[in-house]
C-alpha cells in the first residue's frame, strides 16, 4: 500500500493554505515587528503550528 499525501486536510484549499501559513507569519511577525529573540519567535511559531494541526 502506497502512502497518499493529503494536500487539502481542511476540505478547502484556501483555508488549508491560510492555516499552513499561520506559523510562518507568527514567527516572522515576532522577529520583524515585535523584535523577539529567535528562540522565542520559533517557540511561538511552534505553538501556532500545534494549535492549527488536526
Amino acid at each position: 500500500m502506497v502512502w497518499q499525501q493529503v494536500y487539502d486536510p481542511f476540505g478547502s484549499m484556501f483555508i488549508s493554505t491560510l492555516l499552513g501559513a499561520v506559523p510562518v507569519v507568527v514567527m516572522l511577525v515576532g522577529l520583524g515587528f515585535l523584535h523577539l529573540k529567535a528562540h522565542i519567535a520559533a517557540g511561538a511559531g511552534l505553538v501556532a503550528a500545534l494549535s492549527c494541526s488536526t
